[in-house]
């Protein structure tokens, strides 16, 4: 029962993120915890590689790609399947993606690899990126429900936003 409501928590939480103004910075808001425009591109993230999830300008990445598991959208990075029954992404993928974890979940994933006190209660002991991406879609521990970690972390970026 504790892990129904957390994930419906979670749902509604992500209906919120879904309800922010396209000007508003998901990212910044989140870490925040009020709502935050910039006038260029978010500090947060700067530096920050979309590519290979390094610390560099992805402009300048000669690096391999992090490589997401199936089922996953490489948008928003949001599992494509059901969990325990709640479906946390619509069918539409890549740049179709509406999911409202799109322009947040990717971009505090790649922060959390970097810096995990931006989500202190997640633990994970990874180093580096493969062990990284094993551990985002490897299934949490019995005591957390068996979901994807990388649900757990957006719960945890979400535990600051409004409403």
């Amino acid at each position: 029962m504790e892990l129904r409501n957390r994930l419906q928590a979670l749902r509604t939480k992500l209906a919120v993120l879904g309800r922010f103004s396209p000007t508003n910075c998901k990212l910044c808001s989140v870490l925040k915890g009020r709502t935050v425009v910039h006038s260029g591109g978010c500090p947060s993230i700067f530096n920050h590689c979309f590519k290979c999830i390094g610390v560099h300008e992805g402009s300048t990445c000669k690096e391999r790609y992090f490589r997401l598991p199936a089922r996953v959208c490489w948008c928003c990075w949001m599992p494509l399947h059901s969990t325990f029954g709640f479906e946390f992404h619509n069918q539409e993928i890549a740049s179709q993606c509406s999911n409202p974890a799109r322009d947040l979940l990717k971009a505090f994933a790649i922060l959390f690899f970097h810096n995990r006190q931006v989500a202190p209660g997640v633990s994970c002991s990874s180093r580096t990126k493969e062990e990284y991406i094993d551990w985002l879609f490897r299934t949490s521990s019995a005591g957390q429900g068996q979901v994807p970690n990388i649900i757990w972390l957006l719960e945890a970026a979400l535990l600051q936003l409004q409403g």
